[in-house]
């Protein structure tokens, strides 16, 4: 299903006043089996409200929905952890927008790594490079860690990362 099909389905969804929703969160809030069925509906369209706080900051809106959308099911599973139907909002709410922190989290901490990744990578390949230019050949693995003040297994690894794609080096095949 597409983002503008999921949108459409939501659309059909009767839309509620806070007051009717928490009568039927009253009226179901006791049983778990019925819980499960009822109330993840009448959340549904908050769960993308709640994505739109999260928005530009490096996941995309539906996978924050997605991630939005379980966090939602696992709290409506869990609904015995409040005492009463009137914190099943905050709850909710709660646990979906802490699940979509932990995924923005994951996000920038794996566009970190992706960063310093190719932070090592260019400096790599510039020294290369440059030394290429120097010697006017391909440089060796060594030379380039003896000119770098590296040790070799840090070359090795950018050329890894890079996917064997500095020119300017010279490599065992």
């Amino acid at each position: 299903m597409d983002e503008n099909q999921y949108f459409d389905e939501l659309n059909t969804l009767e839309e509620l006043g806070d007051e009717e929703r928490l009568k039927r969160v009253e009226a179901v809030f006791r049983d778990k089996n019925k819980a499960l069925a009822v109330i993840p509906l009448l959340y549904l369209r908050d769960v993308t409200d709640i994505a739109k706080l999260y928005e530009n900051q490096g996941v995309h809106t539906d996978d924050l929905i997605g991630e939005g959308n379980v966090a939602l099911l696992s709290g409506c599973a869990n609904l015995d952890l409040c005492e009463s139907a009137q914190e099943v909002e905050e709850f909710l709410t709660r646990t979906v927008m802490d699940a979509m922190e932990k995924l923005v989290g994951e996000n920038a901490d794996a566009s970190e790594i992706d960063d310093r990744i190719a932070q090592k990578v260019n400096l790599v390949y510039e020294a290369a490079k440059e030394l290429s230019e120097t010697l006017l050949r391909k440089v060796s693995i060594e030379e380039l860690a003896k000119e770098m003040e590296v040790e070799t297994a840090m070359i090795e690894e950018a050329i890894r990362l890079s996917g064997n794609r500095i020119d300017y080096i010279e490599v065992e095949e």
